[in-house]
């Protein structure tokens, strides 16, 4: 679970919030605080474009 960006708790904030708060620049960085197995952690991590690529599709129609 994230607890807080940047030293700033986030525990009353939306995901989208928090989102918002992870999201920069590229090649800058960010801290973020996470809480596993009770015990809080922090991570300074890189910010980097993240691809999701497409899916394409097609409805055919079958006969019955």
């Amino acid at each position: 679970m994230i607890i807080a960006i940047d030293g700033t708790d986030v525990g009353d904030q939306t995901l989208q919030e928090v989102v918002a708060k992870i999201r920069g620049p590229k090649g800058t960085n960010v801290k973020v605080g996470i809480l596993r197995d009770g015990k809080p952690l922090d991570f300074t991590i890189t910010r980097d474009e993240i691809r999701v690529p497409s899916t394409e599709y097609e409805v055919k129609k079958t006969e019955k």
